[in-house]
């Protein structure tokens, strides 16, 4: 059924995930005093025009449609729960990439370019968050295919 608890855990990973393509994961300021963005996209630049691309990684932004997806599959899945933990296990690995990925590409932006200041936004602690709600609904999905195992039993 789609109301049990870990389909809402996975509709809060869902928006989660969507809340990362609209938030930067860091901001830099570098020694000319001009602002910079790493978001889902690469590093943006900011000047007098608006927000411009200048530097693409779309390792990350592919990561999160990816994750998205899974994650929407998955929220309907819940009449095979076998598969549904599976899915969770595979989401658990695609947001500990994501982590790694976003990780890489502010060390390698640091090592670059030489920034004064970074700023860590509430945008970088998201995947960990979904990642603690992705285990919370796989130990949710175990708990229900136990309590059906037990119950088959008792028959």
């Amino acid at each position: 059924m789609i109301q049990r608890i870990q389909s809402a855990y996975l509709f809060v990973v869902l928006i989660l995930i969507i809340l990362m393509f609209f938030f930067p994961f860091v901001s830099f300021i570098d020694q000319s005093g001009k602002f910079y963005h790493l978001a889902y996209k690469g590093i943006l630049l900011y000047s007098k025009s608006g927000w411009i691309l200048f530097q693409t990684n779309y390792l990350v932004a592919v990561l999160l449609v990816v994750i998205f997806f899974v994650t929407l599959i998955c929220i309907f899945l819940y009449s095979n729960r076998f598969v549904q933990l599976r899915i969770c296990l595979y989401l658990i690995i695609g947001l500990i990439l994501l982590l790694l990925c976003i990780f890489i590409e502010y060390e390698v932006t640091i090592a670059k370019n030489h920034f004064l200041h970074s700023n860590f936004s509430f945008a970088s602690l998201l995947p960990i968050i979904s990642l603690i709600i992705v285990y919370l609904a796989y130990k949710a999905i175990k708990k229900d295919d136990n309590l059906v195992k037990s119950v088959d039993r008792l028959r």
